[in-house]
């Protein structure tokens, strides 16, 4: 079902792919996003003389912005159509009616009413009486719907500072090798040991990925050195232990 709104994301004020386009090419990027958003099958573009309709562009505009947005790997141009790159990724539809979190809430609106309100209308959140439908943002969080957060997100939280370009980008390289979860995992072991570097994650990273892949302890505690030998030193146990890198 198409949405009237979508997700625009800050840290695309340090996203290299973003901040390289020429002003008037972002405008445009920022238009088919619109655009994406509108389709029934949301984040597909339609046809470049659809997009040059809309934009109130020439036809061969639109065909030079969607090659163009395609080189800086902002656009999908495939057999089956233009896409913009990684919709489903970062424009998850919480808010759709056919999600599991959506269900739920319809569910607990027609539940039976105590005392002349629905059950889903008397929760109190923090001493406060929270009505569902005119607080959607409380509802999903009450519904257990917890989105990933965006990789850059977590790594500025991590590290208490905005990222550079070349660390945005060794992040993305990064999310094509591992694991979500490992990553996330890993700045937290760089933010408890003050080891604020994308490097360091992505050694943890790595020597997770060779001790078999288990993030599963995340305790903290003293930590061994790491030496020349084996970089990845310093796992506490059999169970719950953490990988160690040299910073």
């Amino acid at each position: 079902m198409p949405m009237n709104w979508f997700r625009y994301y800050s840290g695309a004020l340090n996203d290299p792919k973003v901040q390289r386009l020429k002003p008037a090419l972002f405008k445009t990027w920022v238009n088919l996003l619109c655009l994406a958003n509108a389709q029934p099958q949301r984040g597909w573009l339609p046809s470049t003389s659809e997009i040059a309709y809309s934009l109130r562009i020439s036809e061969h505009q639109a065909v030079q912005a969607v090659e163009d947005l395609g080189a800086a790997g902002l656009l999908d141009v495939t057999s089956e159509g233009i896409r913009a790159h990684n919709w489903k990724k970062w424009q998850w539809a919480s808010d759709a009616r056919d999600t599991e979190g959506r269900k739920r809430h319809d569910l607990a609106t027609k539940s039976p009413r105590v005392g002349g309100e629905s059950a889903a209308k008397v929760r109190r959140v923090g001493g406060v009486r929270s009505d569902p439908d005119q607080n959607r943002t409380e509802t999903d969080t009450e519904q257990n719907i917890s989105p990933r957060l965006p990789l850059i997100m977590i790594f500025e939280r991590g590290f208490g500072r905005p990222l550079s370009p070349m660390e945005i980008e060794s992040i993305q390289a990064l999310e094509e090798e591992q694991p979500y979860e490992r990553i996330e995992y890993a700045v937290r072991q760089a933010a408890e040991l003050n080891k604020r570097s994308v490097r360091y994650v992505q050694r943890t990273c790595e020597g997770i990925e060779a001790d078999g892949g288990d993030t599963s302890g995340g305790r903290a505690g003293s930590v061994e050195p790491a030496t020349p030998e084996s970089p990845y030193a310093g796992r506490e146990g059999h169970q719950g232990g953490r990988i160690v890198v040299d910073g």
